[in-house]
């Protein structure tokens, strides 16, 4: 019926119709496309299952489309939980992103439907829960054994998800100097007083940072609680035009 096409994987002028057809769900275009002998990779899997289009994800494996990890990964990034199963029930391999995703954006049966079938993880998992503020994730991929380090507590000073820092320390996640110097910031002082009053380390970057985005409060409080600064406190008000946070550094006899 149609014209089968002399093409390769590598001709350029075809070479995203399918992914394109797959990402949108034209599934009758992505079968016309593959019936007339229009290439494919495994972009186009990737992409019916990072917008959820589960019959596009399945016609292309059952008619050869190649796969790997990032099907699983996308699928868990944006929730479709369909694609997910689909993918491993029929053997799409998968590592440790699809965890670190599906925590990202708070999917969290994505998660568990993962980790329940034995999908492996790291300590990206735990950062991006707190990163983006899923509690729900970090406590579940927590109690279950997922590693942790000081980026939990730095991402979540960062955001201002001071639930998943006040979590994450109270059950004994490191931190250093980074979770008082991204409050700081980013203007968490909430987040910046719970770290320095817990016993978070601090160094200069703190009182710099707040003066180079214009947190006057997170500065004074670091002063005022002993933080040290240098030179670039004045520097980084001044470039950013900070007045307020430069006039306090001069007055307080700081060094530019």
């Amino acid at each position: 019926m149609f014209i089968r096409l002399q093409l390769t994987s590598k001709d350029k002028r075809f070479l995203n119709i399918c992914e394109e057809a797959a990402s949108h769900g034209h599934i009758n275009c992505l079968k016309l496309a593959h019936e007339i002998g229009v290439p494919w990779n495994d972009k186009a899997c990737k992409r019916a299952a990072s917008s959820g289009h589960l019959e596009c994800l399945r016609y292309a494996r059952e008619n050869g489309c190649p796969w790997d990890e990032n099907t699983c990964s996308n699928a868990a990034l944006k929730g479709h939980i369909d694609c997910l199963i689909y993918a491993r029930e029929n053997g799409c391999p998968w590592n440790w992103k699809t965890c670190g995703h599906a925590a990202l954006n708070g999917h969290m049966d994505c998660l568990i439907y993962a980790r329940e079938n034995g999908c492996p993880w790291n300590f990206d998992t735990c950062a991006n829960a707190a990163m983006e503020g899923h509690k729900d994730c970090l406590v579940y991929a927590r109690e279950n054994g997922c590693p942790w380090n000081e980026y939990t507590c730095t991402f979540a000073a960062f955001s201002g998800h001071i639930d998943c820092l006040i979590y994450a320390r109270e059950n004994g996640c490191p931190w250093g100097k980074y979770t008082c110097s991204q409050a700081a910031g980013k203007g968490h002082i909430d987040c910046l007083i719970y770290a320095r009053e817990n016993g978070s380390p601090w160094d200069a970057d703190t009182c710099n940072f707040a003066a180079k985005y214009g947190h006057k409060d997170c500065l004074v409080y670091a002063r005022e609680n002993g933080c040290p600064w240098n030179e670039k406190t004045c520097s980084y008000a001044a470039l950013n035009g900070h007045m307020d946070c430069l006039i306090y550094a001069r007055e307080k006899r700081v060094s530019w």
